[in-house]
């Protein structure tokens, strides 16, 4: 359980750099501390990022 959440405090640092890179809100980077909650940030990320490259 400890490891579990430092991983998921560990990966929310980053997150908070990428998210406002991205355009998204800083506040997003929460959602690693539930299962599969990067997963689904890193999809989002990766939409926005082939919308940006198609600019």
């Amino acid at each position: 359980m400890i490891f579990y959440l430092i991983s998921a405090v560990l990966t929310a640092i980053p997150l908070v750099k990428l998210l406002l890179h991205f355009g998204y809100k800083p506040y997003w980077a929460f959602a690693a501390l539930i299962p599969f909650g990067p997963l689904v940030i890193l999809w989002l990320m990766a939409i926005k990022l082939n919308k940006m490259e198609k600019l």
